[in-house]
C-alpha cells in the first residue's frame, strides 16, 4: 500500500490500529468482490470516505484530515477464495428466452345497448390447427406445451350508448353489391356504374330534410 492509504486512515482513526484496519477491510471485501481490481478499489473508497467523514464531523480528528496524499494498494492472492458473485441470479418476474406467445380471441357482440349493462367477455385459447396471421401455428407448438382447459378468465366491460361496429368478417353487406370477377367496361360517358347503392342515405337525408319524395342515386 502507499503511504497515503496508510497515512489517511491513520490520521482518521490515530496512530497504532491503521494496518490491522486495513487487512480487515482486505477480508472483507474478499467476500464480496468477484476480482482483484474490485476488492482493492473497494478499500481505498473505504478509507477515503472514513477520512472525509471525519473531516466533515468536525471531532478531535477532524484537523488532521484537512488533506492527503494519493492513495494507493497493490492486492495479490495465494489462494484465498473470492466471493461468488459473478452469475447474478435470474429475476423470476423475467420471461424465460424463447418463450411462446399463444393468441387469444375475444367473442364480441356488436349489439348496441341504450343503458350501461354488465357484459362478461371469456378469453378463448385457440387450438394448435388454427391460423394466426395467416400462418399456420401449429409449427410453433410442441407435444410438451401444456393446453389450458375449463380455464377462461373473464373481464367486465361497461357498454356505452356509442355504436361500435363490429370488425366480424360476416358484417352484414345489404348496402353493397356484388363486385363482378372481371373489371367492368366504361359507359357512353365513359364512367363505370358505381357499386355503392346510395338509396338509403338519400332517403335518410330526405326524411331528415323534410322532403317527401325519395331521392334516387344517379
Amino acid at each position: 500500500m502507499s503511504e497515503g492509504l496508510y497515512k489517511a486512515l491513520e490520521a482518521a482513526h490515530g496512530p497504532g490500529q491503521a494496518n490491522q484496519e486495513i487487512a480487515a477491510m482486505i477480508d472483507t471485501e474478499f467476500a464480496k468482490q468477484t476480482s482483484l481490481d474490485a476488492v482493492a478499489q473497494a478499500v481505498v473508497d473505504r478509507v477515503k470516505r472514513i477520512h472525509s467523514d471525519t473531516f466533515a464531523s468536525g471531532g478531535e480528528r477532524a484537523k488532521f484530515c484537512s488533506r492527503h496524499e494519493d492513495m494507493t494498494l497493490l492486492v495479490r492472492n495465494f489462494g484465498y477464495p473470492l466471493g461468488e458473485m459473478s452469475q447474478p441470479a435470474a429475476s423470476p418476474a423475467a420471461p424465460a428466452t424463447g418463450g411462446r406467445v399463444y393468441p387469444v380471441s375475444v367473442p364480441y357482440s356488436s349489439t348496441q345497448s341504450t343503458s350501461k349493462t354488465s357484459v362478461t367477455l371469456s378469453l378463448v385459447m385457440p387450438s394448435q390447427g388454427q391460423l394466426v396471421n395467416g400462418a399456420h401455428s401449429a409449427s410453433t407448438l410442441d407435444e410438451a406445451t401444456p393446453t389450458l382447459t375449463n380455464q377462461s378468465p373473464t373481464m367486465t366491460l361497461q357498454s356505452t350508448n356509442t355504436h361500435t361496429q363490429s370488425s366480424s368478417s360476416s358484417s352484414d353487406g345489404g348496402l353493397f353489391r356484388s363486385r363482378p370477377a372481371h373489371s367492368l367496361p366504361p359507359g357512353e360517358d365513359g364512367r363505370v356504374e358505381p357499386y355503392v347503392d346510395f338509396a338509403e342515405f338519400y332517403r335518410l337525408w330526405s326524411v331528415d330534410h323534410g322532403e317527401q319524395s325519395v331521392m334516387t342515386a344517379p
